[in-house]
């Protein structure tokens, strides 16, 4: 396979959740490859952005999602559309009818990451750390109180791993449920279990106790990530 057809990858399966990582590098012959993916509404999106590495950024992540989209329903990458719930997480069409499918995409920097299922309600995000962010300011709006108690003894960029780690959390988390940050992220604190520096915690939020949700920590030292799901036990 030619390097411009295999910018997106599996990375690793979690439970039957797909996760893919996108390649966001520059490089031409995989943008012109990515680009014939696209109908015609996403590009004209993707010539309307005025920064080329956010351009980059989407037109790679939609195109390799809508490689294993249809590899997923056994169709062309272009014969589906993207419509949107209530508040804008998006979905598969296939002949007028919502597909049998969930999925999420984050990215940051040259990383992307797709999450993609046939089973459940899935999110995923990305960040990759900056030091020049004030920390505690954002954290005052973003994080609970106990968040912000751990956050504020550390420092450098430890600190700045930390709120990439409650941040990515927080995403993952409301954007699985579906209202992404819709939902106040201060409202819900991240499980001990990650606070402590686990992998792997069950999670409810407090409006929906009943509802339970698996929320994976994937960061690196290279950048902070998350992946939430449903859970059906």
């Amino acid at each position: 396979m030619r390097r411009d057809e295999n910018w997106c990858r599996s990375d690793r399966t979690v439970r039957d959740i797909e996760v893919l990582s996108v390649d966001l590098s520059p490089d031409i012959e995989r943008e012109n490859a990515a680009l014939v993916l696209l109908d015609e509404a996403e590009s004209s999106r993707y010539e309307s952005f005025q920064v080329e590495h956010a351009a980059r950024q989407f037109l790679l992540c939609r195109a390799g999602l809508r490689k294993v989209i249809g590899v997923r329903l056994g169709q062309p990458a272009t014969a589906f559309s993207f419509s949107k719930a209530r508040y804008g997480k998006p979905y598969v069409c296939l002949d007028g009818t919502r597909a049998p499918l969930s999925f999420n995409v984050s990215h940051s920097g040259d990383f992307g990451l797709i999450a993609l299922t046939a089973s459940r309600p899935v999110g995923i995000d990305l960040e990759l750390p900056r030091r020049t962010v004030d920390f505690e300011s954002l954290g005052a709006r973003v994080l609970a109180a106990e968040e912000r108690a751990a956050l504020s003894q550390l420092q450098g960029f430890a600190k700045a791993s930390f709120f990439y780690k409650l941040w990515t959390s927080k995403e993952a988390l409301t954007k699985a449920r579906g209202t992404g940050l819709s939902y106040n992220p201060s409202s819900f604190q991240v499980p001990d279990e990650i606070l402590r520096g686990g992998r792997t915690a069950r999670f409810q939020f407090p409006d929906q106790p009943a509802q339970h949700w698996v929320l994976i920590d994937l960061g690196t030292e290279t950048y902070g990530a998350a992946l939430a799901f449903r859970s059906d036990d």
